[in-house]
């Protein structure tokens, strides 16, 4: 099997930019992107925005949803600018046919103000808590590359947004790419199922789906995918510790 890479995305917020549904309304993704993954690496090797290496498109990304999260709604007041509110009408009439009249009380551009308005707007944001994800990234190259830089990330690492930190540990290790489907996951006793008597067996497993993420923004996906879990953190950590390894950084490689 191909080396993989693997990652645990986990903390109170999580934010993985989905479609925008209306002007003021943006929504995330109820999994990290492929965009949002690749965005994570360029941000530990310190690469600027737009200037990716060609190899980051040939990494085969997959995320393992072991906790799917809540979203929860975040509101903020801000002044859009002129531009951004005559691409949204534009965007709008290409997508419907229809011409989008401004409601009683609604933002208005005026090129006087600066800001692009004469009244703030409030934007609808909306994120993931509680969530947790096990990204894996196959790649057959460039392995150590990733190891060195997330033993030594050049900018710190967040989930979507600069506000939202990651919970430790992030980088787990390298191990084979079957191993996604056999790391356990950390399930508390008062989030399992109680086991009907004729599927005794979902005890002691628990079902995810896997979504895989191509680099032209497909996704296909397993669903059910039975794996082992564990009832704390420390035995958790132990299990993967053990299953999962991590590599000395070459000499070339290191700062």
């Amino acid at each position: 099997m191909r080396e993989a890479l693997y990652l645990r995305f986990a903390g109170p917020l999580q934010s993985w930019a989905g479609p925008r549904a209306a002007g003021f309304v943006t929504r995330t993704n109820h999994i990290p992107t492929r965009s949002g993954i690749e965005g994570f690496l360029a941000g530990i090797f310190g690469l600027p925005r737009g200037d990716f290496p060609e190899w980051f498109s040939l990494l085969e990304m997959s995320v393992r949803v072991d906790h799917p999260g809540t979203f929860c709604d975040d509101f903020q007041v801000v002044y859009p600018r002129y531009e951004s509110l005559d691409f949204q009408q534009r965007l709008y009439q290409i997508l419907t046919g229809k011409t989008r009249l401004a409601k009683p009380g609604e933002i208005t551009p005026d090129s006087g103000n600066s800001r692009g308005g004469t009244q703030p707007a409030v934007l609808r944001r909306t994120y993931l808590a509680g969530a947790e994800f096990l990204v894996r990234i196959a790649c057959d190259d460039h392995i150590d590359e990733l190891n060195a830089a997330m033993c030594s990330p050049t900018f710190v690492s967040y989930l979507g947004k600069k506000a939202f930190a990651p919970t430790f540990p992030i980088y787990l290790g390298i191990g084979d790419s079957g191993k996604l489907k056999t790391l356990p996951a950390y399930v508390a006793p008062s989030q399992r199922r109680s086991p009907t008597p004729d599927r005794e067996q979902d005890r002691d497993n628990y079902r995810v789906t896997i979504h895989h993420l191509d680099p032209f923004g497909g996704e296909s996906r397993e669903n059910a995918i039975a794996i082992p879990t564990v009832d704390s953190r420390d035995e958790w950590l132990k299990q993967v510790g053990a299953a999962l390894t991590r590599r000395s950084i070459p000499q070339h490689l290191a700062h």
